[in-house]
């Protein structure tokens, strides 16, 4: 008696299981999307562009679990009362909901694998996008600050010839510290004497910064490249999930309507 008790209680139990898994997995499908609020905008960006459907696909088995428990449930249920005759509506047989859910998901599934690749293909291009963006704008501050030091590069040489005058008129320089103020005026003075000379001076200054850009900017974009290319086979397996889980829910869902449909048939013709 106790044996045939368990056996009979086994389908009711693998019935509420799988209701279970079904709705924690629901849950996890809402939490998924409303994150957290992310202050740096590049991490929002990063999660709905890379981590979010990968999230989803890897909760993605848990339904599938819950359904195969369901429809289990249901099969040990007609296996151990075969007679019984199912005179329900059809709105109230769990396994509708359950065999719709699963063609539902299985048409998602197969959607969000091409949305995944297009979403990574689309996070670096703007990766790579912003880092031309301020590659430029730093390029032209860097003309801009150029074109202003030619403008005012006369004052600024006689500016620097008074300090120093000024200094060395105060005696408060003295020995070597003396010597190193006069070169400098001298220096300056040629300066002011050939403008021409400042200003290559200037442009040499200027390109070494260029310089020193398209080497942070190429540092830049081989980062970008290899991180993109390290995310190659998550995206091949996220993408290839998807897939079985979309083969995985459809052929359920399929299956499982057209048996229904069947056996709703059957019923009435009896």
């Amino acid at each position: 008696m106790k044996s045939t008790s368990n056996v009979s209680s086994a389908p009711l139990i693998l019935k509420i299981v799988g209701a279970i898994l079904i709705l924690i997995s629901a849950i996890e499908y809402v939490v998924l999307w409303f994150p957290p609020e992310f202050a740096d905008p590049k991490l929002a960006d990063r999660y709905w562009s890379l981590g979010l459907i990968p999230q989803m696909v890897t909760i993605g088995i848990f339904p599938l679990v819950g359904l195969a428990a369901i429809v289990t449930g249901y099969w040990m249920s007609d296996m151990l009362d075969a007679s019984k005759n199912n005179s329900k509506p059809i709105w109230q047989d769990l396994r509708l909901w359950a065999f719709s859910l699963s063609t539902i998901l299985g048409i998602a599934y197969l959607v969000v694998a091409p949305i995944h690749l297009n979403n990574v293909n689309s996070y670096y291009d703007r990766a790579f996008a912003d880092i031309n963006t301020k590659n430029q704008q730093y390029e032209q501050e860097i003309n801009k600050r150029l074109q202003e030091a030619n403008a005012n590069i006369a004052q600024q040489v006689q500016g620097q010839i008074a300090r120093i005058d000024a200094a060395i008129k105060s005696g408060q320089v003295q020995g070597a510290q003396l010597s190193q103020l006069q070169a400098q005026r001298a220096s300056l003075e040629n300066l002011r004497a050939n403008p021409q000379a400042a200003q290559q001076e200037l442009q040499k200054e200027a390109q070494a910064k260029r310089e020193e850009l398209k080497l942070e900017k190429q540092k830049a974009e081989e980062k970008a490249r290899n991180e993109k290319n390290s995310t190659i086979p998550s995206v091949f397996k996220t993408g290839l999930t998807s897939l079985l889980l979309a083969i995985a829910y459809t052929a359920i869902g399929w299956i499982g309507l057209r048996n229904i449909s069947r056996s709703r048939r059957q019923i009435e013709r009896w």
